[in-house]
Parts: structure tokens; sequence; C-alpha cells
């Protein structure tokens, strides 16, 4: 019996035909090449969420330290174009480890000194530079993981403007906020916290949308449990 069982499997396994094996590799490259880019884009989106979540703590970390040794933030966290520096070195610098510092647009990196686009693809206005109308209100930085960090001190939006900029991959593309480009806020009383924290659900979903800026992006991650939804503009 065992050995008529064996030619009968032999049989059937050699009742497949080239043609038909090549049509179930077919079938099986076509599943592939349309499962791979879902694959590959759920990949990207968590690795972007993981290193913006990182970048967030690493700043989180190093203001809650100055606060710690300092005190309130709202008796160290004024900053003028004569203090900017001094600001970094003495409340953020001894706080993040090795910081890697640059100056202008050139020397971080970037080919443009407006580099940045919207969640709808228009260009932004933000820049990278030390200087926003002839006064120093930028320090510029990388984290040794290569993520960009801007910590905003006034600019033509605002004279006391507190957001942060984490680019993720610097001066490589999309360089578009709720992609690769986030904003944070220094809040006395609260530390650092995704810009739009403040808002309401229906505003933040407004602004991180294909029609928004994308500068609400970090508070809609952080609402949805550090996880980009089916609606989120990537």
């Amino acid at each position: 019996m065992s050995g008529g069982g064996g030619k009968l499997l032999s049989s059937n396994l050699k009742g497949f035909t080239l043609a038909e094996v090549l049509i179930t590799l077919g079938i099986i490259g076509v599943v592939a090449a349309l499962t791979m880019p879902s694959l590959i884009g759920n990949y990207k989106k968590q690795q972007s969420v993981e290193q913006v979540k990182k970048a967030y703590s690493v700043l989180a970390q190093a203001f809650n330290h100055a606060v710690a040794e300092y005190g309130d933030s709202s008796e160290w966290d004024t900053v003028t174009p004569s203090n900017l520096y001094s600001y970094f070195d003495t409340y953020w610098k001894p706080y993040i480890q090795a910081p890697n510092r640059c100056y202008t647009y050139k020397e971080c990196g970037y080919n443009v000194l407006t580099p940045f686009f919207r969640s709808n693809k228009t260009k932004d206005g933000y820049n990278i530079s030390p200087n926003a109308g002839g006064k120093d209100s930028r320090v510029m930085f990388y984290l040794n993981d290569g993520t960009f960090v801007m910590i905003i001190v006034g600019s033509g939006y605002s004279a006391d403007d507190r957001r942060i900029l984490v680019d993720l991959n610097g001066p490589k593309l999309p360089n578009r906020f709720g992609n690769d480009v986030f904003f944070f806020l220094r809040v006395n009383g609260k530390g650092i916290v995704p810009y739009g924290y403040d808002q309401t659900e229906a505003a933040i979903n407004a602004d991180c949308s294909l029609r928004g800026n994308g500068y609400m992006c970090a508070a809609k991650l952080m609402q949805s449990g550090w996880k980009m939804e089916n609606d989120y503009p990537f």
C-alpha cells in the first residue's frame, strides 16, 4: 500500500506542466508588485513617526532638564538678538547629546534659503537663516541621527516666535510639513509641545490635510497615538 501511495504522489507532482508553473509564478509576481508599494509606504510612515517621536522626546527632555536646573522657563526663556547663542549654550546644549551646529542654510546642507513646502505643496516662507529682519533669530543644529533642528526665537510671523522646526532628513526631499518637517512649540509651564496642541480636533485635522499648511501634523500624530491614520497627508 505504501509503495502505491508513493507512486501516486510522484505522478501528481509530475502532472504540473511548465506553463502551469510559469502562470503560478506570474500570479505571485503580480501580487507582490501590488502589495510591495503599500508595504514600503507603511514602513516609511512608521519610520517617520518613530523619528519625529524621538526628536520630540530629545527636545522635551532637554527643556525639562533646563527647567529642573534653572527654574520655571518664564524666568529664562525670553530671548533677544544679543543673547541668542548664550541662551542656547546655557539652556539647551548641555542637555542635547553632541548637537552639530551650523550657521547658514548652505552650511546646514540646504540649497535654498526657504526650502520648505506646506502639506498642500505650496511654498512656505520659513527660512533657514540666523537672521530675520536683521536680527539673530535662529539656532540651527543636527542631532546625532541626522535630524535637523531649528529653534526659532523671532520671525516675520512674531517678534517672539517660540516654534521649533524639525526636519527628519535635513535637505533631502520632500521637505514638506507633515511628511518630514514638523513644528513644535516652547510653552512656559508645559515644556515642549506639538504646535497646535491647544487647538480643537477639527482645527488640527483641517491644518494637517492635503489642503492645509501641515503645521499641526505633530499634534495630529500625538492625538492619534503616534500613528498615521488613513486621512493623514503623507
